[in-house]
């Protein structure tokens, strides 16, 4: 970009990522160690735990999420290089082995000019 619309030397370049793929989540199961310092059950750090125990969250069953998170992000430089990066993270799935995952992204300079652009992302085992 060129240094008129950079803002203390840094440009203003922002993407927006999305796909066409959700997820929909069944159950939350958190495996919590228990202890037992006092004759009493009770979690702690550094002790032997006595057992384990599964606390399952509800509160989200049956919720249809995107797989790819509508969320902005800001491309900034790696240290000593010269372009500009940066990184979205996708939940992958065993299901998904095998399908062909379309990532489609929206990249915007200082709001001026758009660029639209996909990405074709073949999901395989090794």
């Amino acid at each position: 970009m060129s240094k008129s619309l950079r803002y203390n030397g840094v440009s203003n370049i922002v993407s927006n990522f999305s796909s066409k793929y959700h997820y929909t989540i069944d159950n939350i199961v958190f495996t919590i160690p228990l202890y037992n310092p006092f004759q009493s059950l009770y979690t702690y750090n550094g002790m032997i735990k006595v057992k384990d125990t599964l606390i399952s969250i509800d509160y989200f069953k049956g919720e249809k999420y995107p797989l790819v998170q509508p969320t902005k992000i800001y491309h900034s430089k790696k240290k000593k290089g010269k372009w500009l990066y940066s990184k979205k993270i996708i939940p992958l799935f065993k299901e998904m082995i095998n399908d062909t995952l379309v990532v489609y992204s929206d990249t915007s300079f200082d709001g001026k000019l758009h660029i639209k652009d996909s990405i074709k992302i073949v999901i395989h085992n090794n």
